[in-house]
């Protein structure tokens, strides 16, 4: 620990309780600056906070976080260089607070750029198709990648299937993992060939799949990239699906909306993965604002509310119901009326903690910054300063590939202010 006074760096005593001591006469000049730094051991265990406290009986600063704290119009703890008198506090502007500090790993992030599924013919062995098509970045340390572990989210279902997951990095190859249906839903680890990712740079990761398919079955593996800081230490987890790989005896046909007096036009949604639930724009009201803290919830289901979009099929004079006609009903309100209550009410329900990818203006939120309780979402420690009108944009996305149904996304609030 050192305390650094207008340039000049003095080092503390520490004792054996944690208690560190700077013993030595310091001047500081009209607007001086003060600085606490204090190095971190190459093995400090990390998820762990460190909290400083200002604790000196003999100035009257006991339990505070804060130098510069006044009493009966003086500043407490300080003399005037000279005249040894206390420091009168209108010539003391501003404090100097001791935050926190937080033992974090280095971060990163990984993200499959790929949607659409794709799909492997039974009793054929097909090669090098891409199943992950990304980007790692390493945020704001040095990273060496040394480790990949694939999870699978469902054991394949013959002993005759065979998946070969290839990692290309910056379109080298890395690592070839083998993966057989006695590894069931474990984590299989590779070591790959060491790759450097300077910080706040990105590379290129692929991954590609040889597939051997004796039966029929739906499969997507967790993708997780590990690896090491300077020092050594694991850090730079990043992780993200692949997109389903499909066993089928047959290929799937092409689907098209249609619209005329007996189907009402349905969306046909072709992606099926990584789904962008909602989008939305923060800017400043006046001025700039720091975006500090988001609160969203998060459902799947059809809301009893949701049916008011329900529109009657009314033409010539005839109600059409849940596809069939009822010459009882003579006018378009009832009609609509009685559409809405054929369709069922059904309740919704909170999606899993993991179900959900935050982009804030284009960067992947960590999800160490992200808490959840029931559905509801909290962002923190954002780091977004000075937004202006021009704003930035949060976008959520369903991750992996979710189950058909009715998604609602809730913007509680931003900043603590209800929207």
């Amino acid at each position: 620990m050192r305390l650094i006074v207008d340039g000049d760096e003095f080092d503390a005593k520490c004792d054996d309780n944690n208690v560190c001591t700077f013993n030595k006469k310091m001047t500081i000049e009209k607007d001086g600056k003060l600085q606490l730094v204090v190095d971190i051991d190459d093995d400090a265990e990390p998820d762990t906070t460190i909290a400083f406290t200002v604790n000196d009986t003999t100035k009257g600063l006991l339990g505070k976080t804060t130098i510069g704290t006044t009493e009966a119009g003086y500043v407490k703890g300080f003399t005037y260089e000279e005249s040894k008198d206390k420091v009168l506090a209108s010539d003391f502007v501003g404090s100097v607070t001791i935050y926190n500090l937080k033992v974090t790993a280095a971060k990163a992030s990984l993200e499959n750029n790929l949607t659409k599924a794709v799909e492997f013919k039974t009793d054929k062995t097909t090669s090098d198709v891409v199943v992950f098509d990304g980007t790692y970045t390493a945020k704001k340390q040095d990273l060496t990648l040394t480790d990949v572990y694939y999870t699978p989210n469902t054991a394949l279902a013959d002993a005759d299937d065979s998946v070969t997951l290839k990692l290309y990095v910056d379109g080298k190859l890395v690592a070839s993992t083998d993966i057989a249906k006695s590894d069931g839903t474990d984590a299989i680890n590779d070591s790959l060939t060491r790759v450097k990712v300077a910080a706040g740079e990105s590379v290129k990761v692929e991954v590609k799949a040889d597939v051997y398919a004796a039966a029929e079955g739906t499969y997507s593996y967790k993708v997780e990239l590990r690896g090491e800081d300077a020092d050594g230490n694991e850090a730079g987890k990043g992780s993200d699906d692949t997109i389903d790989m499909k066993f089928v005896a047959q290929g799937s046909a092409d689907v098209e909306a249609i619209s005329n007096s007996n189907y009402k036009q349905k969306d046909v949604l072709l992606r099926t993965s990584n789904i962008p639930l909602a989008a939305f724009r923060v800017s400043a009201s006046n001025g700039t604002v720091d975006l500090d803290k988001l609160v969203f919830t998060v459902e799947s289901g059809l809301a009893r509310e949701a049916q008011d979009a329900v529109v009657a099929t009314w033409a010539d004079a005839a109600c059409t119901v849940d596809g069939t006609v009822d010459a009882t009903i003579t006018n378009s309100e009832d009609c609509t009326a009685a559409n809405k209550d054929a369709v069922p009410e059904s309740e919704t329900s909170p999606v899993a903690e993991d179900a959900i990818r935050v982009k804030i203006g284009g960067e992947n939120v960590d999800e160490d910054n992200i808490s959840y309780s029931n559905g509801v979402f909290t962002i923190t420690e954002i780091g977004e300063d000075d937004i202006d009108k021009n704003g930035i944009e949060v976008v959520v996305y369903l991750k992996g590939t979710p189950a058909a149904a009715p998604y609602t996304l809730t913007l509680d609030s931003v900043n603590d202010d209800d929207k």
